[in-house]
């Protein structure tokens, strides 16, 4: 979902940036905030502090299994976000960076 998500938010900020006539960046930072997994970041954060303060041995192992477990929910949400909204980005370039340099190496050549 939130991949999808993320995705739509990078071809519908492309759309606006070329009737604003600004970068697709103004449209899509600020539209995918809401979408970054703050709960999950924040219990992966109190899971740490925890495991460190912790000297209960019966607690350990499930307290690290859901802290990891929820870091991992976070890092994952976060790529999707990252993904979603830069693949479209990249598809609809004009000009790729191949293309930019070659005209800038063959005036270096003459």
């Amino acid at each position: 979902g939130t991949l999808l998500g993320a995705v739509l938010i990078g071809f519908l900020s492309i759309y606006a940036a070329h009737f604003k006539h600004s970068p697709p960046f103004v449209f899509a930072i600020p539209a995918v905030i809401p979408m970054v997994p703050g709960s999950y970041a924040y219990y992966t954060m109190k899971g740490i502090i925890k495991l460190a303060n912790n000297s209960n041995t019966t607690d350990f192992v499930p307290l690290l299994n859901d802290t990891i477990t929820n870091g991992f929910k976070t890092l994952f949400i976060l790529m999707a976000i990252a993904i979603g909204v830069f693949a479209p980005m990249l598809l609809t370039r004009r000009d790729s960076a191949k293309q930019i340099k070659m005209p800038l190496l063959k005036q270096d050549k003459k």
